[in-house]
């Protein structure tokens, strides 16, 4: 890494950390990317807090977040889902 920083060997633990607790089947929250499919009201690809055990045991709910918290999800959320809408129609 160039500015010979912990960064590079921080990110390391961190990803053997999380593949140790899936493979473990350790319950493990994280956030992630995925296409959602109507969860919370959102559809298409965006981040959000699951809670993995070998596999996604559940997402984590929107509805305890603050209305603007959720107001500017719910915008970005729209558009991403827009604007990838836009790259793939021919």
């Amino acid at each position: 890494h160039y500015t010979e920083a912990k960064t590079v060997q921080a990110t390391t633990h961190a990803v053997v950390e999380l593949v140790t607790a899936i493979v473990a089947g350790r319950p493990m929250e994280i956030a992630a990317q995925y296409r959602h499919e109507g969860e919370s009201g959102i559809h298409g690809p965006f981040g959000a807090r699951l809670i993995v055990a070998g596999a996604v045991e559940r997402l984590l709910p929107v509805e305890g977040y603050w209305r603007e918290e959720t107001e500017l999800l719910y915008q970005a959320a729209e558009g991403i889902r827009a604007k990838i809408e836009e790259w793939c129609t021919p």
